[in-house]
């Protein structure tokens, strides 16, 4: 029967400034995009179809004897066409085979040689395809995709309005969401304690993740507080001059060598422009008073060098009392950790303080015990299970437009044919 074509008037008096894309053509292009059927194999891109079969090779055994790899795949002509299967109540598919290898190997000790290898096309199963009108036919049934909106992937910074907590104190999140894998959120408590969860899992000390990374808790001070020298010779106290005194006040007047000038008056900030004027003038050190050193937080273990003792462990707050220890000790140089509460706050080293876990292993272990509880722990089973998490490309993917935004927001340059997280994307998403 032949269709009536209807003539479409148009009373409106606004003229269109834009014509009406054809939005059939959209879900064409989008489909032959993901299939790329008319695509060589060896000139395929690493998306749609082939991306879903490519995660999924080299297929291997335990002992690593053999092993599958996929070459690609090919589409057959379909055995019916449209009229046909909407008349016979089929589905419009073609047939999808794979060519794969196997190679078998043989291993010697800690080498390996290859001993055979074999090629074959495999049948995988049918594949629906789309018809002129952007349909498919499933079972002669005519149907559509509906399209669904979904959280892009990224990293996203939120918080909650102050409306978690009954003092209406602000609690800051954060949030990675990949196209494919586990999720990982990054959250402050009340107590300014920063924690993690990983798929909504109990929490954790941000730190556990970062040990698992590899960092001890000195890497971790450091990668995250500036620090400053401070050096003892008798009741004698100066610090290193350094970009991060600016806004400190000045024990004493700085006077310049060799001009007699006055850089910076006592009781007064010391600005950029006095810290460039020390270093002209070769101003190495400037004085620091007692009562500066009382209360800050050491980077590493203060030890007694003649008996070897640990005074202080890192990460501890000096005491008046832990001070004269240093002195009768001779204690002559300190690494101290520049933390002012407004550049720099102390969550951080709140948390390691929280954290009960001191090396890598431990930290593995304790992330595996919170994702599989009641499985005993090995650190073998522990190593596997956090790298498949976040840094392995079969398990996990950000997508190119997810590793774009997370380079955007947190101004890292990794390119973006890195799918994973990196260890620089997690330091510093919790910088």
């Amino acid at each position: 029967m032949a269709r009536i074509l209807r003539e479409r008037l148009n009373f409106g008096k606004v003229t269109s400034f834009m014509e009406v894309p054809n939005l059939i053509d959209i879900q064409k292009n989008s489909y032959e995009q993901f299939l790329q059927k008319d695509v060589p194999p060896d000139k395929r891109q690493d998306v749609g179809l082939q991306a879903a079969i490519l995660s999924i090779f080299p297929i291997t055994d335990h002992n690593e004897t053999a092993a599958f790899e996929f070459l690609g795949y090919v589409m057959k002509e379909p055995k019916f066409n449209v009229r046909e299967c909407l008349q016979k109540g089929i589905t419009y598919s073609a047939p999808l085979k794979i060519k794969v290898r196997l190679n078998i190997y043989e291993v010697e000790g800690k080498n390996k040689r290859l001993k055979e290898s074999r090629e074959q096309e495999v049948y995988i199963g049918e594949i629906p395809l789309m018809t002129e009108t952007g349909t498919f036919i499933i079972n002669g049934t005519e149907r559509v995709i509906v399209s669904q909106l979904h959280r892009s992937p990224g990293v996203f910074f939120s918080h909650d309005k102050g409306k978690t907590h009954a003092s209406g104190r602000i609690l800051y999140s954060a949030r990675v969401i990949p196209s494919r894998g586990s999720w990982l959120d990054f959250e402050f408590d009340t107590k300014d304690i920063l924690h993690v969860r990983i798929d909504r899992r109990k929490r954790l000390p941000a730190t556990v993740v970062l040990k698992a990374l590899g960092y001890s808790n000195e890497e971790l001070l450091k990668t995250f507080y500036p620090t400053e020298t401070v050096r003892i010779k008798g009741n004698n106290f100066t610090r290193v001059v350094s970009d991060i005194l600016v806004g400190v006040k000045a024990v004493q007047n700085i006077i310049a060598p060799h001009t007699k000038e006055l850089i910076v008056k006592e009781g007064s900030k010391i600005t950029k422009g006095a810290i460039k004027k020390m270093e002209s003038s070769h101003i190495k050190e400037i004085p620091i008073s007692k009562e500066d050193i009382i209360g800050r937080i050491t980077l590493k273990d203060i030890v007694d060098p003649v008996t070897g003792e640990v005074i202080l462990e890192g990460n501890e707050i000096i005491t008046e009392e832990i001070f004269n220890k240093m002195l009768i000790a001779r204690i002559d140089s300190l690494a101290l950790l520049f933390i002012d509460n407004v550049h720099y706050l102390s969550s951080l080293r709140d948390t390691l303080l929280t954290d009960k876990v001191n090396v890598q292993d431990e930290a593995l272990v304790e992330i595996y015990r919170k994702l599989r509880p009641g499985e005993p722990p090995t650190i073998n089973a522990a190593k596997e299970l956090f790298k498949g998490l976040f840094f392995d490309a079969r398990r996990y993917d950000l997508s190119p437009v997810g590793r774009l935004k997370i380079n955007k927001r947190l101004g890292v340059d990794i390119p973006l044919e890195t799918r994973v997280l990196t260890d620089k994307d997690i330091v510093e998403i919790v910088r």
